[in-house]
């Protein structure tokens, strides 16, 4: 039998490390949820292609790339007034080597890592008084950290509270049945339990409490559980909702076998990396 319990550790996002060729806008926004107690934010994004006015400001004159929680749109904007941002990436020491955004582009998702495409959660800060927070924008800060601005992508933001980790469900009793007492080594009995995630998460599954994920059921016998086939199997990413497989392995300890019921029990953590 194993019991469930389920830990947080933290939430990090810069997924698919791949460089990306876009012809104007390398980084468009495709949806946003900003919790506003914890001041979180989660978004996704791909690569892609936006029309824009950059007549005010060109990849040379930028200070810091962003990803902000504001109510302003796609365009040329005054220093908003109701701003969080929540990825800030300063783009100072390469931006005066571009002239054309397509190129800059290429090199900011290089820089960033982050890629043609992915999630990234994280948590924002205040950048001033907040008067509306309804879209969650791609913000470009113009020279020398002026009150200029140049929104390049936007989507709705969706403002609710985050689940803080993954649930999982499924049976609870890895049941051996009857086994003979000649037949111990090497018989197995499985289950399959569900782990559910909100948003896209990384997780790692481990039974800690156990040297070598190895519990004893006294009188000569033990146990091996593991997960997907492996003790210590490598992290996973749910994008919302994993089959895994747990499996336990008996063994002789060397001792007599003696005739009897056996149990034992194991504790099954999910950790949200």
């Amino acid at each position: 039998m194993y019991d469930i319990v389920k830990r947080m550790k933290s939430l990090i996002a810069l997924l698919c490390l791949m460089t990306s060729t876009s012809s104007f806008a390398g980084f468009i926004i495709t949806s946003a949820q900003f919790d506003q107690t914890t001041l979180e934010l989660y978004f996704t994004y791909t690569d892609g292609v936006e029309q824009y006015d950059t007549t005010n400001i060109r990849p040379g004159s930028t200070s810091f790339f962003n990803v902000c929680v504001t109510k302003n749109n796609v365009g040329w904007n005054a220093y908003a007034t109701d701003t969080y941002c929540a990825f800030t990436y300063s783009t100072q020491s390469y931006a005066k080597n571009y002239s054309r955004w397509g190129d800059f582009q290429k090199e900011l998702m290089k820089q960033t890592g982050l890629g043609t495409g992915g999630s990234w959660k994280g948590k924002s800060f205040r950048i001033n008084a907040n008067t509306g927070i309804t879209r969650t924008c791609v913000v470009y800060e113009g020279p020398n950290n002026t009150n200029a601005r140049l929104t390049t992508s936007c989507v709705n933001t969706v403002l609710r509270p985050f689940t803080t980790g993954c649930d999982i469900t499924g049976p609870t009793v890895l049941d051996h049945g009857l086994v003979d007492g000649t037949a111990i080594a090497g018989n197995t009995a499985s289950l399959t339990a569900t782990i559910t995630c909100p948003t896209p998460a990384k997780v790692v599954i481990t039974v800690p409490a156990l040297s070598e994920n190895t519990t004893g059921f006294g009188n000569g016998i033990q146990s091996t559980i593991t997960i997907n086939g492996s003790k210590f199997p490598p992290p996973i990413t749910i994008n919302g909702s994993a089959d895994v497989q747990i499996e336990s392995t008996l063994a002789p300890t060397g001792g007599t076998v003696k005739a009897g019921a056996f149990s034992g029990s194991a504790v099954v953590v999910v950790d949200v990396l």
